[in-house]
């Protein structure tokens, strides 16, 4: 699984959160999807399927005066990019989607969660597009420390687009006119759907 930028980013974003139900096992992973599961306050178990997006830094470090390491700059690692001398790679967590049915749901719900590091342009939205569907724009929910979270349903067209397609891609602006794309993994998305029902 790889990630596509075009931008520096700098800070981290937590896991989703939100009632999705299903019977499975906790913990189970079909290619790049895991499966998370929680139990609510009212003792409801509670699974989705998701895919994290990982970005590797390489940061310039220097050690201070009461011989603590400070990281000073980071870029983003290129491919065989290794860290040199005063350098550190660190993973840097920018963007989860999950998949899961909400109570009582017949079609399954798509989620985006974008860490608010990358300057989310809110006006324009995000676009998910497949092949074999049209791509799908749909609106920025809400932002917290976390990140800020979009949530579309996928109905039948985009489900079956998904199950014969390798990559989905997400799409989110920076600005009015600069965007960023991310191509997210199929591998396994179809077995792991199949499990939440």
């Amino acid at each position: 699984m790889r990630l596509y930028m075009a931008v520096l980013v700098v800070g981290f974003i937590m896991a989703f959160s939100g009632p999705i139900n299903a019977q499975v096992e906790a913990g189970k992973k079909w290619g790049d999807w895991q499966q998370v599961c929680d139990t609510t306050a009212d003792g409801t178990r509670v699974c989705e399927i998701k895919q994290i997006y990982n970005q590797s830094l390489i940061c310039t470090t220097e050690t201070n005066e009461q011989g603590q390491t400070v990281v000073r700059q980071c870029r983003i690692a290129g491919e065989g990019d290794e860290p040199g001398e005063n350098e550190s790679q660190a993973a840097l967590r920018v963007m989860e989607s999950s998949v899961g049915y909400p109570a009582d749901a017949e079609l399954p719900v798509f989620a985006t969660r974008i860490g608010l590091s990358l300057g989310l342009f809110v006006p324009r939205g995000i676009m998910f597009s497949v092949e074999g569907a049209d791509s799908v724009s749909f609106a920025v929910q809400q932002c917290n420390n976390r990140g800020c979270l979009a949530v579309i349903q996928l109905t039948k067209e985009l489900q079956n687009a998904l199950r014969k397609a390798d990559t989905a891609q997400i799409t989110f602006f920076i600005s009015a006119t600069q965007n960023v794309n991310v191509l997210i993994s199929l591998d396994g998305f179809n077995k792991a759907l199949k499990s939440l029902k």
